[in-house]
């Protein structure tokens, strides 16, 4: 099977997108299928950079039509709300090129007969979305498309007038009557697409990062030192509070805690900065902003235990979050809110620990009782790292994605011409 998945994210690193573009790529061609990928290319790619675009190469066995051209937009630094929705505009901007680019690409190769069975967008986009599944008619390619997030207008400062916002709701109220399937991240997604999708929709939770999982992370704890580590932007200021909060409670009883928090988006970790001096945690709290992939193992296999709240809300239950099977593939515990569908893969206090209530004392309770028995700790972790191989790896999700695509989307099996 011949499939083209179509991404205006960078790869084949970058953010949680392409961690989820690179895995299904990654999946897929292992399961068989022959797997092209047209996408804008990482920053410090591991592709040799080229002057023409959307020139083939070659990532471990998959061909990238990448365009270096368009260069990569730097998302929004400010907090301003207009240089914010100003940001946002130009980011829309600088990768028309590309997308208009590219749809002539699969123009081209499709009216030449070196046809796909299959297109896949990674991206929820509208506009774009509509131009593919026309493309897709023309050739009579079935169109596929992927879903990893709803979000309510009160999780962005402009509301409504939100521009990514607006993309993602109006991708949901035009788009899917057009395609063939669908692949959702969550349950809760899958029950927001129309009826008539439900039987061609498969739910892929997550798939391991292989490149920043257990597997290439050395385990280098410092001795003396328990380190708790939580990884995101903290664009919900409620999920850095809760880490300081637990540290403030836990600093003078165990002196050996560190807490690290990286990644962090620049206005908010300037906010953070300034909390953690007037509380005096410069000792036990330490604050990061964006980390490159090498540095991100390296704070990963120093690691003790992760912690990856979310509160229930709208997004949570129509989410999952694409970070939790690296953390659970270091072998490290990781404390985590039983939101949406976290609960149908993990178990409380056997593969992983529950937050209930999402309160400081609550998470400083569980750091304090993975400090005070480390055997236990060690066992949670094991058992964590176990359930990746069974829920969240890529070479599953691969086949099953495959198989899906062949029976249910293309009607039967098809002649493995990778």
């Amino acid at each position: 099977m011949n499939i083209a998945i179509f991404s205006v994210v960078p790869f084949p690193f970058g953010t949680a997108a392409s961690t989820r573009t690179r895995s299904l790529a990654l999946g897929l061609q292992e399961a068989g299928g022959a797997v092209t990928v047209i996408a804008l290319p990482s920053v410090g790619s591991p592709l040799p950079q080229n002057d023409g675009p959307l020139v083939p190469q070659h990532w471990r066995g998959i061909t990238c039509y990448l365009n270096w051209r368009s260069g990569i937009p730097e998302p929004p630094k400010s907090s301003s709300i207009a240089r914010n929705l100003a940001n946002r505009l130009l980011k829309g901007r600088n990768v028309a090129p590309f997308i208009g680019e590219a749809l002539g690409f699969l123009d081209d190769v499709c009216a030449k007969r070196k046809r796909f069975d299959l297109i896949i967008l990674y991206n929820q986009d509208w506009k774009l979305g509509r131009s593919l599944a026309v493309l897709c008619r023309r050739y009579s390619i079935a169109f596929v498309q992927c879903f990893s997030e709803r979000h309510a207008p009160g999780d962005y400062k402009l509301g409504f007038l939100e521009p990514h916002f607006l993309r993602e709701y109006f991708h949901f109220f035009f788009i899917p009557r057009h395609c063939d399937g669908a692949v959702v991240i969550s349950t809760g997604l899958k029950r927001m697409l129309p009826k008539y999708l439900h039987d061609r929709t498969v739910v892929v939770p997550a798939m391991t990062n292989t490149e920043a999982g257990g597997g290439s992370i050395i385990r280098k704890v410092e001795k003396g030192i328990f380190q708790v580590a939580y990884f995101g932007g903290g664009i919900r200021r409620e999920n850095p509070k809760l880490l300081i909060d637990a540290a403030t409670i836990l600093g003078r009883t165990f002196p050996q805690l560190r807490v690290v928090l990286f990644g962090l988006l620049p206005e908010v970790l300037s906010h953070f900065t300034e909390d953690v001096s007037r509380k005096h945690l410069e000792n036990s709290v330490r604050l990061r902003g964006r980390v490159k992939e090498e540095e991100l193992q390296e704070l990963f296999g120093a690691t003790d235990a992760f912690v990856l709240p979310r509160f229930s809300d709208f997004s949570a239950q129509c989410s999952f979050p694409t970070r939790l099977p690296e953390m659970l593939l270091t072998g490290a515990p990781v404390i985590v809110s039983d939101v949406g569908d976290v609960g149908l893969y993990l178990e409380d206090a056997i593969s992983a620990i529950f937050l209930r209530k999402c309160t400081g004392e609550e998470l400083a309770e569980k750091i304090a009782f993975l400090i005070a028995n480390p055997e236990i700790k060690e066992s949670i972790g094991s058992c964590g790292r176990a359930v990746v191989d069974n829920c969240f790896s890529y070479r599953k999700w691969g086949d099953e994605v495959l198989s899906f695509f062949q029976t249910k989307i293309l009607g039967g099996p098809m002649e493995n011409e990778h």
